[in-house]
């Protein structure tokens, strides 16, 4: 009985080890690699950027500084790329070095996003002489002649 307990506690430190030293290689064979995402015209982080390396499934948000980090990313060239609503997509290349940090700062230029035709129906159960208001249909080339003051 004595022989079982040892066998079977040289085998739960074996398997300890080995568990340990395996992730100790796998650090060394990855690396990590972050930055900052920010406005190409005003400089500023930009915050909740989507940041990922193309072909892999590895990724980040930034945060409320624009800042990012992956980890465990294992060494090799990637291409980064960064997307945002109103921004242009893009794209830095990079090369991870195990047991390193890759520094990646992007820069994104805003973009004008055009969208399509939206159409409004309304349904109402008043007669049309009852309405108080007036009824009126607007078209792109009139907004596009109107100068927006704010886009909040």
């Amino acid at each position: 009985m004595r022989k079982i307990e040892g066998v079977f506690i040289y085998i739960i430190v074996l398997c300890s080890v080995s568990m340990v030293l395996g992730l100790s290689v796998q650090a060394q064979e990855s690396g990590t690699v972050s930055g900052v995402i920010y406005d190409a015209e005003t400089g500023k982080g930009l915050a909740g950027t989507n940041v990922m390396l193309e072909g892999t499934v590895l990724g980040a948000s930034t945060d409320e500084d624009g800042a990012f980090q992956i980890t465990n990313v294992p060494a090799g060239s990637y291409t980064l790329i960064a997307t945002f609503m109103g921004y242009e997509t893009s794209t830095h290349e990079l090369t991870v070095i195990p047991g390193t940090d890759t520094r990646a700062d992007v820069e994104m230029k805003p973009t004008i996003l055009y969208g399509q035709k939206v159409v409004v129906v309304g349904y109402a159960t008043q007669q049309l002489r009852d309405v108080t208001g007036s009824l009126s249909t607007v078209g792109s080339e009139e907004l596009n002649t109107v100068a927006a003051t704010s886009v909040n």
